[in-house]
């Protein structure tokens, strides 16, 4: 509350790349139940600090002082074992403290027999950048006691409002380009599925009916709560040049921080961070970004915010459009080609 009683809006922390932080990830496979999960996490922050704290123990100090009570902790899951000693070896190669954690002489079946199980992976303590080609494949582990996602009506009615109030361009806010965003997406979607006409003027690549497009994805509610929030941080990371031009610094991770502060759930949280991936990917990161719990979900977000800027800016004939359009469709056919070969099973010889 501040000082006339009002709930807070979160502040923005702009300089989120420089906080510590230490990642526990998580097997879901081994389906512990939430007790086993949280010491199983408790080891891999532990053990993770400690092995800093002989590699390098001046970031370990820093983690520890921040806050005046330590930096901030993260539970992500990972799919199986061979996802997490993949993230081991990255962490190796980028010399970036971990441990990997095993426990044994506990029995709790069908998976802990009492034989050593490697159970999770602590990463860090290091900042968000360094270990970002890691963690980002992974999603962030919700407990079964709802504490995520539940975000007060006043505090959404705050982030509306501060979304109305700020432009992203001429004459057009925030939150008006989120909706918009939703609109498209939800367009395209009713096409793909129902085979709807469509609202809206597209031009779509070749690969638009593959099946795996709408496989798979998040909840329709999710998917709107993403695309209306998606650049919810611009209003708290907005600057203007000496020319007058405004700009929104690392507005995708600004924007999560924000949505994460308000109380917001984390599904959307990790698809807010990630919200630019797809218009910046290098094809040397395609199969990375292929490997992520959602890429269809972000491929089909990042066709409907091109139509829906290029409503705004010459339409889809504009050469802005094309460039963007040839460069995203070649993205699109090369992630669903690493998705094709995922469900390729060989044959026994």
């Amino acid at each position: 509350m501040d000082q006339h009683g009002q709930t807070a809006l979160p502040q923005a922390d702009t300089n989120t790349e420089d906080k510590l932080y230490i990642y526990a990830l998580i097997r879901a496979d081994l389906e512990m139940p939430d007790g086993k999960l949280s010491a199983q996490s408790g080891h891999a922050y532990t053990d993770a600090l400690q092995a800093c704290q002989r590699q390098a123990p001046d970031t370990a100090a820093a983690y520890r002082e921040e806050n005046g009570i330590g930096g901030s902790k993260v539970t992500i899951k990972c799919k199986n074992l061979s996802q997490l000693e993949r993230a081991a070896r990255e962490c190796a190669e980028a010399g970036i403290p971990h441990a990997v954690v095993t426990d044994r002489d506990h029995i709790l079946l069908p998976h802990f027999t009492g034989a050593p199980v490697v159970t999770a992976l602590g990463i860090g303590p290091c900042t968000k950048a360094q270990c970002r080609h890691i963690t980002k494949r992974f999603q962030s582990l919700q407990g079964s006691s709802g504490d995520r996602g539940a975000m007060s009506q006043e505090v959404r009615q705050e982030l509306l409002s501060a979304m109305r109030g700020c432009e992203q361009t001429s004459g057009l806010t925030i939150m008006g380009h989120g909706g918009m965003v939703r609109d498209y997406y939800r367009d395209l979607l009713d096409h793909l599925r129902y085979g709807s006409e469509l609202r809206f003027e597209w031009r779509l690549p070749e690969w638009i009916h593959n099946p795996r497009l709408v496989e798979g994805l998040p909840s329709d509610e999710v998917m709107a709560e993403y695309h209306v929030f998606h650049d919810v941080g611009k209003p708290f990371c907005r600057v203007v040049d000496d020319e007058g031009r405004q700009h929104f610094p690392d507005h995708a991770q600004v924007s999560a921080r924000v949505w994460r502060q308000a109380g917001g759930s984390a599904e959307v949280e990790h698809l807010i961070e990630q919200d630019m991936d797809i218009h910046l990917l290098k094809a040397e990161g395609v199969q990375e970004f292929a490997d992520r719990p959602y890429p269809a979900a972000l491929l089909l977000t990042g066709l409907s915010e091109l139509h829906a800027n290029a409503s705004m800016f010459g339409g889809i004939e504009s050469t802005s459009f094309k460039i963007k359009y040839k460069n995203l469709s070649k993205r699109g056919r090369a992630i669903l080609a690493c998705l094709s070969a995922k469900e390729v099973v060989p044959m026994a010889a």
